[in-house]
């Protein structure tokens, strides 16, 4: 199950809720391996684009994929979350760190971006499209 339906279960269901992603990066633990993070993060976009968007699978070849990553991150995490997507049949990809992308969005050469989620807040300062070393803080 995914989405609303895994959340909504009744305590007492015989189901483990996992959360591939925590705090913006992948939830891995001594008992949920970066594997088993991709497994399911893959059924997650599998599902919803199936149910969602009302897309077979099989014409995920025709289009590209924007991943936007965050600021900070383990390079060896994009490797894999590029790997899944390319395997989910994406034909091309553009890959793009958040607060850049949140700076072109708005047409802004130059900000400071604070992202504040419900598990993370960033703050990031971008000068002609860069951020600019050291200043990326992230609090969980």
């Amino acid at each position: 199950m995914v989405g609303h339906d895994a959340v909504n279960l009744h305590k007492d269901d015989e189901y483990i809720l996992r959360y591939p992603i925590k705090y913006g990066a992948f939830n891995v633990s001594s008992s949920y391996n970066i594997n088993q993070c991709i497994d399911d993060l893959s059924m997650i976009i599998t599902r919803t684009v199936e149910k969602e968007m009302k897309l077979p699978k099989a014409n995920l070849k025709h289009f590209q994929c924007i991943l936007v990553i965050p600021d900070s991150c383990v390079k060896i995490h994009v490797r894999y979350m590029i790997n899944m997507l390319f395997d989910l049949g994406f034909k091309n990809m553009f890959i793009h760190q958040e607060s850049v992308m949140a700076t072109y969005a708005m047409a802004l050469p130059t900000a400071v971006v604070v992202d504040i989620g419900s598990t993370k807040t960033s703050v990031c300062c971008i000068e002609e499209g860069i951020i600019i070393a050291k200043s990326v803080i992230r609090k969980n």
